[in-house]
C-alpha cells in the first residue's frame, strides 16, 4: 500500500513552495516599491507622516498578493517541472514506473490550495484597501469632491442636464466631467 504522502510528494512540494513563496512575496514587494516611487511626493505633500505611510502599505499587501498569486503559481509550477526535467528526475520517475500525471499531482494540489488562499485574500482586499485609503486620506478627498458637484436630473447627448436649483453653466461643466 502506498503512503498518502510519499517522499517524492514531499520533495516536489518543497521545491514548489520555494519558488512559490519567492514569487508570491517578491512580486508584491516590487509592486509596492513602484507604487511608492510614483506616489511618494503626493503623500508627503499631504503631510502624511512616514510611519503612517509605511503602515498603510501593510494594508496594501492583501490586494497586491491577490493580484500576483496566479502568476506566482504559474512560475512555481513551470520552474519546478523545468528543474525536474533539467536534472533528469522526470526520466528517472518514468523509468521507475511513475507516470507524469502522478508526479505533478502534488503540484496540482498545492496550486488548488493557492487558489483557495487567493479567494480568501480577494474577500479581504476591499476591507484592507478601505483602511489604507483612510490612513492616506484618500476617502476624505473623494467625499469633499463629491460634495461640490451639483446634482443632475437627466442625461442628454451632451452629458447631463443640471437641476433647476443650480447655476446652469457651472453645473453643466461639472456634470460633463
Amino acid at each position: 500500500m502506498e503512503p498518502p504522502v510519499s517522499t517524492l510528494d514531499r520533495y516536489l512540494l518543497r521545491e514548489w513552495t520555494k519558488v512559490f513563496l519567492l514569487a508570491a512575496l517578491g512580486f508584491p514587494f516590487l509592486v509596492m516599491v513602484i507604487d511608492l516611487t510614483d506616489k511618494l511626493s503626493t503623500y508627503l505633500g499631504r503631510g502624511i507622516p512616514k510611519a503612517r505611510l509605511a503602515y498603510s502599505y501593510v494594508f496594501f499587501l492583501p490586494e497586491t498578493i491577490s493580484l500576483v498569486l496566479p502568476v506566482a503559481v504559474l512560475f512555481a509550477v513551470v520552474f519546478t517541472v523545468g528543474t525536474l526535467g533539467r536534472h533528469s528526475e522526470l526520466v528517472a520517475a518514468k523509468a521507475s514506473g511513475i507516470s507524469f500525471h502522478r508526479v505533478v499531482r502534488p503540484l496540482l494540489a498545492a496550486s488548488l490550495a493557492a487558489v483557495v488562499l487567493d479567494l480568501g485574500l480577494t474577500e479581504l482586499a476591499p476591507v484592507t484597501s478601505a483602511r489604507r485609503a483612510e490612513l492616506l486620506g484618500d476617502k476624505a478627498v473623494r467625499r469633499s469632491r463629491r460634495a461640490s458637484i451639483p446634482s443632475c436630473t437627466g442625461r442628454t447627448r451632451a452629458g447631463c442636464i443640471p437641476s433647476a436649483r443650480s447655476s446652469c453653466a457651472r453645473a453643466a461643466r461639472r456634470c460633463a466631467t
